[in-house]
This record gives structure tokens, sequence and C-alpha cells, in this order.
């Protein structure tokens, strides 16, 4: 379907998080997240 439907996650939004440090935050690119998060993600 996501094949079919030719989909791009970066063309229209970012699949980007947003972290904070300090009382500000900081965008996080989706394939970083792992680095910066400080609870365990599920797989």
């Amino acid at each position: 379907m996501i094949a079919e439907a030719n989909y791009n996650p970066l063309a229209d939004d970012t699949p980007d998080s947003v972290f904070c440090a300090h009382g500000a935050g900081f965008n996080v690119p989706w394939n970083q997240v792992r680095d910066f998060a400080h609870t365990p993600l599920e797989a």
C-alpha cells in the first residue's frame, strides 16, 4: 500500500521528533531518536 501510494514521509511533513534539554526544544532526525532517548524504545 505504501509503495502504491508513492509515500515519502520527508516530502510533506517531517518524521523527526522534538526533544527538550535545558528548557529548550530541539529537533532530532527520525533515524537518530534511539541515540537521544533516555528511556528504552520498543523494537
